[in-house]
């Protein structure tokens, strides 16, 4: 019996041996999207481990495993985690049997090749895929099964993984809003991250039920720089394999360099040397990237190797204004002389005009009067700003296309805030403004304003022509008698001129203005503080002279401050030196009351462009021009109506102008001094 047992086991044993590799061969009849393998020889390209072409993850059972150097890919990934690289989560089709007949075609393509082993066609992408649009779609190319591009390892830039970004969004209208996000960040495994794989990129979007309605836009760029997109409709929700190159091309390289800290320079000479790159495509790609002025013409000057003569024209060519190329001219090449470099931007096409502010700033500061004020002075210099601010308003006529500044006929209200004062004429007072604190001057709180021209439009001898501006919120009265105007008004603008010698060592002659008139005295003529011209200043009109001669001659009558006949009587505490502690340009906007003061300029407010009206620096103020038991005439002085930005600076200005000329009348009374104080340009 026991012999019996033992054949039985032994028959039984040999039967289970023989028939376990039998069913070890039997093929599976069902056939899913993870374990296909690509039909190429090997089990896929030439350079992908026989994965390459996989619609799922490409290590899925069945596949070679993982590419060389992938070693993060993960078979049968499960889908995103809370952590993926995919924003946001998606029911994960891959593991379904793909169904009977199924093919799978890239979008707008043919079949991909027919496997020769089994003559099964692929399965098919479910979906509608557009070319490749967008700034730099020529340099991104989309493989099966989204496109029809080819691996080319030549042009393939694989340094880009670490600053790529797919982002699908869904159209809606002329939006487009973000649904998901790829990365390269690894926090997961599988392929809802952007990974590197050979000679292309790879991220899998999974889909699910909830994205078949809406069409989408898939986008690609790198370190925040658009590349291009493709539009897709899907047809059926399962995981989508988004396989892409992108060509190494010099907006991508200058993206990722900025990216990674690179300098202007630094990028500069990458891209001529590896790009061949011209400068004026540098200079547009470093523009591009947001380089300050400054920084992109040292490169371009020094990576290309210009002088200074062809950097600045290159720089004027390229839209640098003539600050940012004297900037850079200075940087590069350390240029210090003003004649020197007002040539090399004289010769590159800038006018004066353009750059005399800074590239003469030197002598402007040189020249800059002294003021010798009255020992019992009414009312200093102050700034524009603060009195534009404080005392005007902005009006608007939309229908005219007008816009201006006004104030109401008494002032603004209150009158105690932001430095108001109530200031009076002989018979009436309002609010105003007026700076009688000295200290403000010594400080440089209060600002010199000026603006220079050069003779290199005309005679070329090198001179500067430089006006100096000075502001005064209000005039007190002159006239204390109960006839005629008193000469009080609000705002009041005065200044000197001061012209060079030819080679820019001293001031050849000034022009001092008064009331509306001028007159000019040369070299020797008039008082020295060093290399600065001394400004003698009245004691209540303002008006500037060369001296302090014949001075209140006219005190205890109706015109006792009118033109040469004004108090000026300095004490030395009452003697400005500082003028040069706040210059600032009429040219430009330096204050923003400038933009304002430009009469004729277009303004844009308000989303409307409004030519600027004439308008005028404060309110009215009234005086009784003569009195019979009370006011039998009320007369109204109106503010000051200058706009020194639009003074017309030139070579061509009189000497003098009407009493700067000599001898004449004051309010109708003739001098009985000599008072013939010009003496003619040099």
């Amino acid at each position: 019996m026991r012999k019996v047992v033992v054949l039985l086991f032994t028959i039984f044993y040999l039967v289970m041996i023989i028939s376990v590799p039998i069913m070890a061969v039997k093929p599976d009849e069902t056939t899913t999207i993870n374990n296909y393998k690509n039909p190429n020889e090997n089990g896929g390209s030439p350079d992908s481990g026989g994965n390459d072409n996989s619609l799922g993850p490409p290590e899925s059972p069945g596949n070679s495993g993982p590419s060389k150097g992938d070693e993060s890919i993960q078979p049968d990934d499960p889908g995103p985690s809370d952590n993926s690289g995919q924003q946001k989560g998606k029911e994960n089709p891959t593991d379904a049997p793909l169904p009977p007949g199924d093919k799978l075609v890239p979008a707008g393509s043919g079949l991909i090749a027919a496997n020769e082993n089994n003559k099964k066609e692929l399965p098919e992408i479910q979906g509608i895929a557009s070319d490749v649009q967008g700034p730099f779609a020529s340099a991104l190319h989309l493989l099966p099964p989204l496109g029809e591009s080819i691996e080319d390892k030549n042009s393939f830039d694989r340094t880009l993984v670490d600053f790529l970004n797919v982002t699908v969004c869904e159209v809606q209208g002329d939006s487009c809003v973000p649904e998901y996000q790829f990365t390269s960040q690894k926090t997961n495994g599988g392929l809802d991250y952007i990974k590197l794989q050979n000679h292309h990129y790879h991220v899998n979007w999974i889909t699910g039920k909830g994205d078949l309605e809406p069409p989408y836009r898939i986008h690609f760029s790198v370190a925040g720089l658009e590349i291009g997109y493709i539009e897709y409709t899907m047809g059926s929700y399962r995981t989508v394999p988004i396989k892409f190159q992108i060509d190494t091309i010099p907006q991508i390289r200058a993206r990722v360099m900025h990216e990674q800290g690179s300098s202007a320079m630094e990028i500069a000479f990458v891209l001529k040397d590896e790009f061949q790159l011209s400068k004026e495509d540098t200079a547009d790609l470093l523009i591009g990237e947001n380089f300050s002025r400054l920084e992109i013409g040292e490169a371009i000057l020094i990576t290309y190797e210009l002088d200074a003569q062809k950097g600045a024209v290159f720089l004027k060519n390229s839209g640098f204004s003539a600050r940012e190329t004297y900037d850079v001219l200075v940087l590069v090449f350390d240029i210090q002389d003003e004649f020197e470099i007002e040539n090399i931007l004289a010769n590159a096409g800038y006018k004066s005009s353009e750059f005399l502010d800074f590239t003469a700033r030197g002598s402007i500061s040189r020249f800059a009067p002294v003021l010798k004020f009255d020992g019992s002075y009414s009312g200093l210099p102050m700034s524009a700003q603060d009195y534009f601010e404080s005392m005007l308003t902005l009006t608007t006529n939309p229908s005219a296309g007008q816009i201006t500044w006004t104030v109401p006929w008494d002032g603004p209200s209150p009158c105690n805030v932001e430095g108001r004062v109530k200031v009076c004429s002989r018979d009436e007072c309002n609010c105003g403004m007026q700076n009688n604190n000295f200290s403000t001057l010594s400080n440089g709180e209060v600002p010199t304003y000026y603006q220079a021209i050069s003779d290199n439009e005309t005679t070329k001898e090198g001179r500067l022509r430089i006006a100096y501006w000075w502001f005064y919120g209000f005039q007190s009265y002159c006239n204390s008698w109960d006839v005629s105007s008193d000469g009080s008004h609000h705002g009041d603008w005065e200044k000197v001129i001061v012209t060079t010698n030819p080679n820019r060592t001293r001031a050849d002659a000034v022009t001092y203005e008064f009331h509306g008139d001028w007159y000019t005295r040369r070299y020797g003529g008039f008082e020295m503080s060093g290399d600065r011209p001394v400004v003698y200043v009245g004691k209540i009109g303002h008006g500037n002279y060369h001296s302090n001669e014949i001075s209140g001659w006219m005190a205890g009558t109706p015109s006792h401050c009118c033109e040469y006949a004004d108090y000026r009587n300095p004490h030395s505490n009452t003697i400005w030196y500082n003028t040069t502690g706040n210059l600032v340009s009429l040219r430009g906007d330096s204050e923003p009351w400038m933009l304002a003061d430009q009469i004729g300029a277009l303004y844009w407010y308000n989303e409307q462009e409004y030519t600027i009206s004439e308008w005028r620096w404060g309110p009215h103020i009234s005086y009784c021009d003569w009195w019979f038991w009370g006011c039998m005439d009320w007369e109204h002085n109106t503010a000051c109506g200058n706009h020194p930005t639009t003074y017309d600076l030139n070579w061509n200005t009189q000497s003098c102008s009407a009493e700067g000329c000599g001898t004449c009348c004051c309010k109708g009374l003739v001098y009985t001094h000599d008072a013939d104080y010009n003496q003619g340009w040099p």
